[in-house]
């Protein structure tokens, strides 16, 4: 009898490879932002890409996480801001990557902000109530 080599599984117990789980491609996807610069912009430039890959990752998982804990509630910018503790060149530029590749939507809400304007209310993809 010809033994079968020990198949590799992924931490959510499905096979790895080319059939990846969707679980395992999901989170691929998360820590994977759409970061691009052309080669033709300068050196630092690239290398400033570079660096916000691995960084950024970490940032979408971490605003994801905070926006899904906050259900159907959902977090406005300057919530997300005022929470986490990040920058607004940094928290913005994340939240939007992550609307960008269709895990934070536009929930249609607004709330007020300190000032009384109007501010868009961010929900995770999860919790978009199907229409009729």
């Amino acid at each position: 009898m010809r033994s079968s080599p020990e198949m590799t599984v992924c931490e959510h117990g499905e096979p790895k490879g080319e059939q990846a789980c969707p679980l395992c491609r999901y989170e691929k996807k998360l820590m994977t932002p759409n970061v691009y610069v052309s080669s033709s912009h300068p050196q630092t430039s690239q290398d400033a890409v570079k660096k916000a890959r691995i960084s950024s990752g970490s940032r979408r998982k971490m605003i994801l996480d905070l926006i899904k804990r906050h259900r159907e509630i959902g977090l406005c910018d300057h919530e997300i801001i005022e929470l986490t503790g990040l920058s607004p060149n940094t928290a913005r530029p994340t939240r939007i990557s992550l609307m960008k590749d269709g895990f934070v939507v536009n929930s249609g809400r607004t709330r007020r902000t300190a000032t009384g304007n109007n501010a868009i209310v961010w929900i995770a993809d999860t919790f978009v109530s199907p229409t009729a």
